[in-house]
């Protein structure tokens, strides 16, 4: 069906097993070309539901599957057309983001879809704050923007969105770091494995 989240989630499995740099290729042309004009993409590309609006729901996670493959095909393929191809669009989604951030936090989008319970899964988290799962993806398109924008000469860009970055991360952590117990949040799983995972946590504490 072309869900963002669920292709990006487990990206990494497809590139490693399969030949499907010209699949992605297409897919991500797909996601730019049903990119709006304010920077905002859908949740499933190409777009197919009759409700349109549906398809632009507030999702950060989601909608962050568009860098990340764009960074994707540059380590694992070493392809700078893409970059160069998607460069205005991932720029664009961050701007996007940046307009749904107050203090550098995001507090739209579904959260940890599907998270482990007791009881089963569930379709909207109990033990991991929306808040956190949003902004720590906001961070991590801010700092792959700021790599391609490195690696193609932008270099105001690119001290621009480091510099971005550096911001949410700080704003991150003051918002979900419990500085006593090393924990982030509710210290469920998911709340301590994306910041470790993305680099957000401060450095000399990964290990507590």
């Amino acid at each position: 069906m072309g869900w963002l989240g669920d292709s990006g989630f487990v990206a990494e499995d497809y590139i490693y097993n399969f030949d499907t740099a010209s699949f992605w290729t297409k897919w991500l042309n797909d996601i730019k070309d049903s990119q709006k004009p304010d920077g905002d993409v859908p949740i499933i590309s190409p777009i197919h539901w009759r409700n349109i609006h549906s398809v632009y729901s507030e999702m950060p996670a989601w909608k962050s599957t568009y860098p990340l493959f764009v960074w994707y095909m540059y380590q694992y393929y070493e392809d700078v057309r893409i970059l160069e191809e998607h460069y205005d669009g991932i720029k664009k989604l961050v701007d996007f983001l940046s307009g749904k951030a107050d203090n550098f936090i995001v507090s739209c989008g579904l959260g940890d879809h599907m998270e482990p319970q007791a009881n089963s899964s569930s379709f909207t988290p109990k033990h991991t704050p929306v808040p956190l799962t949003s902004t720590a993806y906001y961070y991590y398109d801010a700092w792959i923007l700021s790599q391609v924008a490195e690696i193609l000469g932008k270099a105001e860009d690119a001290e621009h969105y480091s510099d971005l970055a550096e911001k949410i991360k700080d704003a991150f952590n003051r918002e979900f770091l419990n500085e006593d117990t090393n924990q982030y949040a509710t210290g469920s799983q998911t709340s301590n494995a994306l910041p470790l995972y993305l680099g957000i946590a401060p450095e000399g504490r990964e290990k507590a």
